[in-house]
């Protein structure tokens, strides 16, 4: 489960990064 949310988390946080990269 751990493992699973830190997956989620990093890819949650690579799209926030990629999104504000976009529209930087």
């Amino acid at each position: 489960m751990k493992i699973i949310l830190k997956k989620a988390i990093k890819l949650i946080v690579a799209d926030s990064k990629g999104l504000s990269n976009l529209r930087g």
